[in-house]
């Protein structure tokens, strides 16, 4: 019961981080101070709040972005929207697609851009007593469940781009598989219970990141893991204008030990 229960809080959280914050470009020759920024932001944080029914006084994802920018120094609130006002740093941000290059891009905004570690996060399921030896047997090829015994694995990863310290864009891959003892000793996986991508903060105006769901995860041919893949087109809209800026496939993974991957690359 309590792995049903577990099984089906998991996937109603899923559907809360499914939503994002909205993608849509807009003008950026309208957001040219520190002002005009939070101006923005705030008629996104009105959109949430109407989008989410909130009326119990819970502050938004944005609204928490709006204090953090405003709390910067007036330098660094400057600095941020004049990195904001074209396409270039997402330009630089699609074409980093290897450590050296996303050191690189680092340096040539003198630190004030990181860009995430793309470390893989895995939940697991299971009591920490029974997760570690279940794993240690089965990296050994044996298994101390019954016959029949089925458990869920969740792997995530979020991706966030950040100016002085603030996510202005995150994006996130997420996949659930369902394990099961098929035979003594024996587990595979039998089912993936979700597998989407989702676009979790875009704070960046002219910015448009869409995205292709549509792409089936599937499970290995020996059943041992199940792969989510996904496709980033990221485009720059202004004065009605729009460019493409590049697409970035995001994979992850994740097998019935509880082990997964996560890679990226620029297609």
């Amino acid at each position: 019961m309590k792995k049903v229960l577990g099984l089906v809080l998991t996937f109603v959280l899923s559907l809360t981080l499914i939503s994002s914050v909205g993608a849509e470009g807009v003008d950026n020759s309208k957001i040219q101070t520190p002002e005009d920024y939070i101006s923005y932001l705030e008629s996104k944080e009105a959109v949430q709040s109407l989008d989410m029914n909130r009326n119990n006084g819970e502050a938004t994802e944005t609204s928490l972005f709006i204090d953090k920018f405003k709390n910067l120094p007036r330098e660094q609130q400057e600095k941020f929207v004049e990195y904001i006002s074209g396409p270039e740093l997402l330009e630089g941000i699609v074409a980093a697609d290897t450590p050296e290059k996303k050191q690189a891009l680092t340096e040539k905004y003198n630190g004030d851009l990181s860009i995430g570690s793309s470390k893989l996060v895995a939940d697991e399921s299971l009591k920490a007593s029974e997760f570690i030896l279940s794993n240690t047997l089965a990296s050994v090829g044996l298994s101390p469940l019954a016959v029949g015994d089925s458990w869920p694995y969740t792997f995530h990863n979020d991706q966030p781009y950040t100016l002085f310290g603030l996510d202005f864009i995150k994006t996130g891959i997420y996949l659930q598989i369902q394990v099961k003892t098929v035979a003594t000793n024996t587990s595979q996986v039998i089912a993936i219970n979700y597998a989407y991508g989702a676009l979790l903060q875009n704070y960046y105006p002219g910015a448009n990141l869409t995205i292709n769901n549509a792409i089936n995860p599937f499970i290995s041919d020996d059943k041992y893991r199940a792969t989510k893949l996904v496709t980033w087109q990221w485009n720059f809209l202004w004065k009605g204008l729009g460019a493409t800026i590049g697409t970035i496939e995001q994979t992850i993974t994740g097998d019935k030990t509880g082990h997964g991957t996560f890679s990226e690359r620029i297609l």
